[in-house]
């Protein structure tokens, strides 16, 4: 029986964890404004000092990109975008590899 790997939870895959983190929103701030502080519990590349997180608050989604422990945001996009972003980074990263088989005939419409 395989032992289940550290840094995956439930309903996470191979290095991905779900994290407490302090999330900087530098977007919209002059030089001397502070950044706006997310403290959230988010689904982290990496763990908590990883490099890729996404997380929701008060219904908006967050994605953030992260360095040795510090994070900050990146993108806040709409619900709607985001299947589309999850197959955009698939096709991406699937991109050059030799296809599993030769696939399924498609049939003919009469």
């Amino acid at each position: 029986m395989k032992k289940k790997r550290k840094d995956t939870d439930k309903r996470g895959g191979p290095n991905t964890s779900r994290c407490k983190i302090t999330v900087c929103d530098y977007r919209d701030k002059d030089d001397h404004e502070f950044p706006e502080e997310h403290h959230v519990e988010a689904y982290c590349v990496g763990g908590p000092e990883g490099v890729f997180a996404a997380f929701r608050k008060n219904g908006r989604f967050f994605i953030a990109h992260g360095d040795d422990g510090s994070w900050w945001v990146v993108s806040t996009p709409s619900r709607g975008w985001v299947p589309g972003m999850i197959e955009a980074l698939s096709l991406a990263y699937n991109e050059g590899k030799p296809r599993k088989g030769p696939g399924k005939p498609r049939k003919e419409k009469r």
